[in-house]
């Protein structure tokens, strides 16, 4: 007989289709209810929210940190010292944060005597095909990927296969409000398309999780005249398309569109245009490389365990880390690798 594992502090969840607007009954395992809350009931983990870090300060030699510059709720500056620092902003603002704290032992920023602090950005691009069927769907309730399809991952030795697909996720999340943007927001006519609903609950949608890869010219860096309400630069996003991503599109479009015609499809309406070729940063969220890690100091910021080349002290332990960006979500490889990071600094 398997054991209970469900946390009965939550309650189970209902499928009602908002996990990624929040969760409004507390059913959602996300860390905010997991690790960081067991932290803090620990008694030696502090939270201190809305505090901006702008600076790490090292000393004199630039080879240790030896405190964090923040901004704290109430507009004050406060430096706190500590022993080990961990970055783990996203791989964008861990990356301006590095540049945010240049001196004059690291006049580049922190940890960039390679120049590849900020470089090689990654996110996913992503390639969405749709059936229209005759029955209702509503694809805006129950979970939001149902279940995921392995076939056209990158796969060099299968000449069937082109580098940059990637695992295809079925279902989706086009919620009432976000389909209602699609239509003029008055009138009668309005009012019909919301009630009959006919892509909201007849379409069923497949989405292709390409692979992105490491590019030297993709970059965060710091924007030259545009400043945050802090007045520090904010972070400047360098970003294009690699060529593959169209060719990933046309190469897997045919496939998909046979998956929807053997599932019942009754309309299989395709759009020329892919996501990370129209819009100049894609939409996934995934934010990777910028601090690559590597055994190499000339060609990466961390060794394997994140820890900067340069700075003794100084870790990062978020998708900064990656190399490539794989076709997966991240989280869980992230939150793999800072659990390796934090037995090694431990040991």
């Amino acid at each position: 007989m398997l054991p209970n594992v469900w946390d009965t502090t939550r309650t189970p969840p209902l499928n009602c289709g908002f996990c990624n607007t929040g969760c409004a009954i507390n059913a959602k395992g996300s860390t905010a209810v997991t690790a960081i809350r067991d932290a803090l009931l620990t008694g030696n983990c502090e939270l201190r929210p809305n505090s901006f870090v702008y600076c790490l300060k090292t000393n004199s030699a630039g080879t240790r940190i030896e405190s964090v510059e923040y901004i704290d709720p109430q507009g004050e500056k406060v430096v706190q010292q500590g022993g080990i620092f961990i970055l783990a902003a996203n791989a964008i603002e861990s990356a301006r944060l590095c540049l945010l704290s240049a001196n004059g032992a690291h006049p580049t920023g922190l940890g960039n005597r390679s120049d590849m602090v900020g470089r090689n950005l990654m996110f996913h691009h992503l390639h969405t095909y749709a059936g229209i069927f005759p029955n209702r769907l509503h694809m805006h309730r129950g979970r939001n990927n149902s279940h995921l399809m392995d076939d056209f991952n990158s796969d060099p030795n299968d000449p069937n296969k082109v580098f940059g697909g990637g695992v295809s996720i079925f279902a989706g999340s086009l919620h009432p409000i976000a389909y209602a943007k699609y239509f003029p927001l008055i009138g009668a006519s309005h009012k019909k398309w919301m009630r009959e609903s006919e892509c909201l609950d007849y379409l069923a949608p497949i989405q292709l999780h390409g692979e992105d890869p490491p590019v030297l010219s993709n970059r965060v860096d710091l924007d030259p005249k545009v400043r945050d309400v802090y007045r520090f630069p904010v972070a400047r996003i360098t970003y294009k398309s690699h060529p593959n991503d169209q060719r990933v599109a046309d190469y897997y479009r045919p496939k998909f569109e046979e998956i929807f015609w053997e599932a019942g499809a009754v309309s299989v309406p395709w759009e020329d245009s892919v996501e990370s070729l129209t819009v100049r940063v894609p939409q996934t969220k995934h934010i990777l490389g910028t601090l690559r890690m590597g055994t190499d100091p000339d060609r990466s910021v961390t060794d394997p365990y994140g820890k900067f080349h340069d700075l003794e002290n100084l870790y990062c332990a978020d998708g900064g880390l990656f190399v490539t960006s794989t076709s997966y979500n991240p989280t869980l490889t992230q939150q793999a690798l800072a659990a390796r990071q934090a037995h090694h600094i431990l040991a």
